[in-house]
């Protein structure tokens, strides 16, 4: 029997079809993005790769051995997109009007920040390839740029994510991630904050804090608990096998993640990467950090950032594209069931 289930952070229905579901092998990847093509290509044959830093846009930010900016001893590096979706040219600052009528007060200049995450001076080397401690310091200069973000001011939202293999929008094979700074806050992310905000003045107590606490106690959705993160496949999954990692103790902004919370991220975020590797063959697979909006002014008591990871399993279709309600094959206590079955990696490799 098909299930409606509402997300009650986005208020988004999702339509749960068990008939239609299918086995994990049914999901497994078949088409170029196999592991085999992902390691295609050589060291040194991209912008990415040591030697080339002089191709790409302005260093931001890098982890390295020596303190001499684009050095080649780096062990992760940001630098700007040479190709960004918007620009922070200091004209932009600004915003516009439309002379049409109809789209008054429905118009900015394409500012803001585009950043780029080279995760490792090696080509060949994935995302689920580097250790604990190497994820770690990616953590790290996301939290570093978006603190640089919310600093300055300029700018009222910032998306960290990553996008592996084609598919899920990576342009290029060196892995990487990117940071996005808007002028705006998004649509979406309005809709998560009004919808947070709705419950807390409805039950003064955060909706996420009280999903966790749920999930926990009934532990039917549970991928994995640990000591500051919960790993949930959740109640109304747009995707089949998305997963959340959310953090146990409330806070609003990623940004202000500590050192010994980033540690335990790091561990969990490679090792659910891992889980979708193993059972679906490397698929393309995107994560993005759902944070708050930058402005330090907003109380955010009743807002909890998560990482939502969801790997390319299927594809949208019209039903999809034209009413935004999902139609998803797996429920989501089958999908935290069989996650749960794949071990995890050890959390020092």
């Amino acid at each position: 029997m098909a299930e409606l289930r509402k997300n009650p952070l986005s208020h988004r229905w999702v339509i749960f079809s068990a008939h239609r579901g299918k086995r994990p092998s049914d999901f497994r990847n078949h088409g170029d993005e196999s592991e085999a093509a992902g390691n295609a290509g050589r060291q040194g044959s991209c912008a990415f790769c040591l030697g080339h830093e002089h191709e790409t846009g302005a260093e931001m930010l890098a982890f390295r051995a020596s303190n001499q900016p684009n050095a080649p001893d780096w062990r992760v590096r940001v630098a700007m997109n040479i190709y960004p979706a918007l620009s922070c040219d200091p004209k932009h600052w600004s915003g516009g009007s439309s002379s049409e009528e109809p789209y008054e007060g429905c118009f900015f200049k394409g500012l803001g920040s585009h950043e780029v995450v080279i995760e490792t001076p090696d080509h060949a080397t994935r995302f689920h390839d580097l250790p604990v401690s190497h994820v770690e310091e990616i953590l790290k200069a996301f939290k570093s740029r978006m603190l640089h973000f919310r600093e300055g001011k300029l700018f009222k939202y910032c998306q960290a994510f990553k996008n592996q293999g084609g598919s899920a929008g990576a342009s290029m094979r060196h892995s990487h991630s990117q940071l996005i700074a808007l002028p705006i806050v998004p649509k979406d992310i309005t809709e998560e904050v009004h919808c947070a905000k709705m419950y807390f003045e409805q039950h003064q107590r955060c909706l996420l804090c009280d999903i966790v606490a749920n999930e926990l106690e009934k532990n039917v959705r549970v991928v994995g608990a640990f000591t500051h993160f919960v790993v949930l496949s959740p109640y109304a999954a747009s995707f089949p096998y998305e997963s959340w990692i959310v953090p146990v103790k409330h806070s609003s902004n990623f940004e202000n993640i500590n050192d010994i919370e980033v540690q335990d991220l790091a561990g969990i975020l490679k090792s659910v990467i891992t889980k979708f590797n193993v059972l679906f063959d490397f698929p393309p697979y995107n994560y993005t950090i759902q944070t708050a909006p930058l402005q330090e002014s907003w109380d955010f008591s009743y807002f909890h950032w998560y990482i939502r990871v969801i790997p390319h399993l299927t594809t949208l279709a019209g039903f999809e594209l034209a009413t935004g309600c999902h139609i998803n094959p797996v429920v989501p206590e089958q999908a935290a069931q069989l996650l749960q079955l794949i071990p995890a990696h050890s959390s020092k490799s």
